[in-house]
């Protein structure tokens, strides 16, 4: 008797779906380091973020959706989050001050001279604690922490953009991290050493 090996069939649609807060979106709006009554738009570094999402590092990627987006991370159950802190302010596009220059080498920036601080001041954060209705859960962040958001100019000030068509580039830099910080105590707006920690203050 000749067994007969059954056909394979490729099944479309048969991988599951990565979740919508894995997957965040590639740009992000926020206020220009030269003007802070101008908008920019800036891509997000998918890198660090691929690596997060490997190694199940989850803290990170809700600080990037709430912290940098300004958005209530988009899991199953977080929906009662948006109106409850609708009235709060976050993300890149609240930032209060903003600096130039990062003392230190960075990547391919051997100077740091290209990259721009963001200061925010955000009274809650979210943290990833499963539970019943949710796999996260609001928290109150410490008075004396700050929020910094880091970005690589494309083309920071006095240095010409090169484009074949003369119109000024989509994106104009990338975030590449962000992270809390201790505040100064003499001023409690800005981050610990700030003098020591950029080259010079924007806004």
């Amino acid at each position: 008797m000749v067994s007969v090996r059954p056909r394979l069939k490729l099944i479309e649609g048969g991988g599951k779906k990565s979740s919508e807060w894995l997957s965040p979106p590639s740009t992000v709006l926020g206020k220009s380091p030269f003007d802070n009554a101008a908008i920019m738009a800036y891509r997000v570094a998918p890198g660090d973020l691929r690596k997060h999402i490997a190694t199940g590092r989850h803290q990170p990627i809700l600080d990037l959706w709430w912290h940098v987006y300004g958005e209530t991370p988009p899991v199953p159950g977080a929906e009662r989050y948006s109106s409850m802190f609708a009235d709060t302010e976050q993300g890149l596009h609240s930032a209060h001050a903003c600096f130039r220059g990062i003392m230190r080498p960075v990547a391919e920036d051997d100077r740091g001279l290209d990259y721009a601080a963001f200061v925010t001041k955000p009274k809650v954060g979210f943290r990833y604690r499963p539970s019943m209705s949710c796999v996260i859960e609001p928290y109150d962040i410490p008075e004396d922490l700050l929020f910094l958001i880091y970005a690589h100019l494309d083309f920071p000030e006095g240095r010409a953009y090169q484009s074949k068509t003369g119109n000024r580039p989509v994106t104009n830099g990338v975030v590449t991290h962000w992270q809390l910080v201790e505040c100064d105590p003499a001023e409690p707006l800005l981050p610990m050493d700030y003098e020591a920690r950029f080259r010079r203050r924007y806004w």
